[in-house]
Formats: structure tokens, sequence, C-alpha cells
């Protein structure tokens, strides 16, 4: 009997032990179980309102049961209630749009908003310079077609100051007038290959948009086409290649898994970049061929972005290649053919054909220091008070820095950083 009470005893303290120590029924989503007064109640959860009407708590700043582009938010006083978001109006059907896109407004017209909690309207003048298009007099929001034609948006020009219609991203201006989808068949001659597909894109050999032949059929179920090697459309770390003969599919990289356009070469085991001196002796471009995978250092004349006509050799994009101190190696786009120019930081001396660096003696009358001429964009030799970081009151003359120049023996002519003037400074 003894035995039996305390047993009795024992359970009914399990069942009255605190609310806390028991396990919380779940409670619907958008609510938090707590415990108030031993007794547990469902609330919002965190960064939740409460929305009288539905019985229901909804994520804040969401549209939550407000109407078209409104979201819910807490008041001033913490109950909830729908508001358009910022930059963002009122219409009479009750729903929100944002501010400088068409909205609910006819072609050619902007929705603008008036302040918060006013609704807003319609409106078009020449006073939105941003998006007043002069040829037809209507007002476009940014990004979209707008007037433009098929394949080109409409973007501000901060040059003229104008809205003007340019070529959507992933598309190319053609001599026709019109923006083509890269890799894509685009304005291509399908029966100018004979095998494989003529698909237009970026390409690396000449660092221009072209068509060119592919190898099989490497376009992808939505019309795209990529070079084999490449991601083409595969995920990061992997990359397209033919698992048979004309069928191209994506396959994880086994090396150089993070960058696109870097190839393993198996004998130092590194990657390198398409078309960069790599591993390869001067003169050679490290490339992996499109068509048979295999990587390699290579020269070709039709490589015409890297082909260095005079010594018949091969130079990366950029390099000082075969260049004079000073120059780097660069295809011009316009004339189509490669070339030496100087660094930004030098200016071409025309008589010598060589590059000397901005404000240094070079090859100048003591005093004068290298600057370029604005009229000519040559090599001249100048000084004068103008030049304040190199000009020296005392003499009226300028002086390279970190030189002893004007200064007394174990003194260097520079910057002091104090003034912002030129100083003899004593090193250590």
């Amino acid at each position: 009997m003894l035995a039996a009470a305390v047993m009795m005893v024992m359970v009914a303290g399990a069942w009255a032990g605190p609310a806390r120590e028991r396990q919380l029924k779940p409670c619907p989503d958008g609510f938090r179980a707590v415990v108030v007064g031993g007794k547990q109640d469902c609330v919002c959860a965190d960064y939740h309102v409460y929305w009288p009407r539905t019985g229901l708590c909804y994520p804040e700043f969401t549209r939550g049961p407000c109407g078209p582009g409104q979201q819910l938010v807490a008041n001033e006083t913490g109950h909830a209630e729908c508001r358009c978001p910022g930059f963002w109006a009122l219409w009479k059907d009750g729903a929100c749009y944002q501010e400088y896109t068409q909205g609910p407004c006819k072609v050619g017209q902007l929705f603008m908003g008036r302040g918060q909690s006013t609704e807003g309207f319609c409106s078009c003048s020449p006073q939105l310079v941003m998006h007043y298009y002069r040829e037809d007099g209507l007002c476009y929001p940014l990004y979209e077609q707008g007037p433009c034609p098929k394949g080109h948006m409409l973007k501000f020009d901060y040059r003229t100051l104008e809205p003007v219609c340019e070529c959507r991203d992933g598309y190319m201006l053609e001599d026709d007038g019109a923006c083509y989808p890269l890799n894509t068949a685009g304005p291509c001659n399908q029966t100018s290959c004979h095998d494989g597909i003529n698909c237009y894109l970026r390409n690396l050999d000449t660092l221009k948009t072209e068509c060119k032949c592919l190898p099989g059929n490497v376009t992808t179920a939505d019309g795209h086409c990529f070079e084999p090697y490449s991601r083409g459309p595969c995920n990061l770390g992997d990359w397209l290649v033919f698992s048979q003969p004309g069928v191209a599919v994506c396959e994880p990289k086994t090396h150089c898994t993070r960058f696109d356009n870097w190839f393993y070469w198996t004998p130092d085991q590194r990657c390198y970049r398409q078309y960069s001196r790599g591993p390869c002796p001067a003169g050679q471009l490290f490339y992996l061929d499109l068509n048979t995978g295999i990587s390699g250092c290579h020269c070709r004349k039709e490589w015409t972005p890297y082909f260095w006509e005079e010594d018949g050799s091969c130079y990366e994009q950029h390099s000082v290649g075969p260049c004079p101190a000073g120059m780097y190696f660069s295809f011009n786009q316009t004339s189509g053919k490669t070339e030496c120019n100087c660094f930004t930081s030098h200016v071409l001396h025309e008589e010598s054909q060589t590059c000397y660096e901005r404000m240094t003696n070079g090859p100048c009358p003591e005093g004068q220091l290298v600057v370029e001429d604005p009229t000519t964009n040559r090599m001249t030799c100048s000084c004068h008070s103008g030049m304040t970081a190199h000009y020296w009151h005392a003499d009226g003359r300028c002086y390279q820095h970190f030189l002893q120049g004007p200064c007394p023996q174990g003194q260097t002519f520079r910057l002091d950083r104090a003034t912002g003037r030129p100083s003899c400074i004593t090193w250590g």
C-alpha cells in the first residue's frame, strides 16, 4: 500500500513539474513557443508581425497579407500595417509601383511619387534628363528595351547626358546595327562550316567577336554554343568536353578548377593560362588545342593578337615581349596588328622611339624633366612653377625625386609630406 502511494506521488510529481521542463507543443509557422505563468503560449517569432484579420504572424518587410507591391511593417506603435517600400508609391488600384518605372502608366510615361503616404502620378518631361528620349519625346525606364531595337537596352550616357540605346550584356553590336547574343548562331552563316556549327563568340585566337566553326555538336538545349574545353554552360569547376565524337558534355575538371581558360601542364604539374608564356621557351605560348584537348607550346601566324611579324615569334599580351625598355606588347584593334606602346607612366620620344618615365631627367637638359606635350602626345622637356612637386624656387629649376638634385651631399630631393613641397631630406 505504501509502495503504491509512493509510486502515485512520483508519477504525479512527473506530471506537475515546471512547464519549462516539459516538451513544448509545436506552434504554427511564424510563431514561437513561450511559457508564461507556467503555461505555454504561441507568440510571433523574431522579425515577424501579427496581422489580426488572419490571426497569423508574417515576416516583416515581406508582402504577407498586403496588396501587390506593398510590404508588411510594424508602425510607430508596434502594430502591423501595409506600406509601400522606399522609392515606391501607391496608385489608385491600391497597389504600390516602383518610381521611375512604367508602373500603371501608359507607354512613354513614368510613375512618380510625391512622398510617403501619398498617391503617385504619371509624368514625362524634358526635366527627367535620365529618362527623356529626345527622338520621340517620351520617357522610358532605364535598363529595359524601351524605344530601342531588339537586343538593345536604354542606358544613360554620362558623356552626352542623354539616354542612348546600347547592346544588352552578353550581346555585341554588328555592322548591320543589330545586337546579337554571344554563344549563339547570331549573324553567322551556317552553310560556311562543312563540319560542326558556326558559332558567334569571343575568339581568344583573335581577341575579336566573330563567327567560328566549332567541331562537332556543341549546342546546348537552349540553343547556345560553346568552345570545347571551356566552362561553357557548366557549373564552376566543370568544363565542356567531348565524351564521344560530336557529343559535348559537362564533366568535372580534374585540375585547374578555379579558373576558366587555365589548363594543366603535365611535365611540371602546374596550371597555366591559355596564350600565356607559361612553361614555354621565348617566342612560344602555352596553348590547349580545342580539337584534341592536348596542351603544349606553340606559335602560329594566325594568332594575330600574339604574333610579332618582325621575328616570327609569339608574345603574351601586355608583356614586355620584343619591345624596348619602357614599352609593352599589345594588339591594336583598329589596325589589326601587334605593336609596342609606352607604359602609362612613360611617354614616347619621337626621334629615338624610346619611352621615358615621366618626371625624370631622361634626355632633357639639366633642370628640366620629361613631360607629355598635350598637343602631340609625345615627349618634351619642361620646367615651370606649376610643377610644384618638382620645382625648386631657389634656382628656378626642376629636379627628379630621390636623387641629390640641388641638395647638399648626403641629402636627397623629394616631397615633404608635411608641407607638400619638395625638400632636401636626410635618409635614415
